[in-house]
């Protein structure tokens, strides 16, 4: 099957480990889930589960959105 060939893939196997070294040096990633923004002021990373209405209040925040109580 195709997910087996990917694992069994060299190729495939070096681009994830680079990914991933890449993610630790350079963005400080340490773990899943992890989202690294790329803006004016540089690459923010921001890790674990934050849930939608921390996600939202965070974006409205980064784009000078006045606040709105989530539902």
């Amino acid at each position: 099957d195709e997910a087996q060939m990917c694992l069994h893939n060299d190729n495939t196997a070096q681009d994830i480990v680079t990914n991933r070294q890449q993610a630790l040096t350079q963005f400080h990633v340490n773990g899943t889930p992890a989202l690294v923004l790329s803006g004016p002021d540089g690459n923010e990373v921001i890790q674990g589960v934050i849930g939608y209405g921390k996600l939202k209040q965070y974006f409205d925040n980064r784009l000078g959105i006045e606040q709105t109580e989530v539902q």
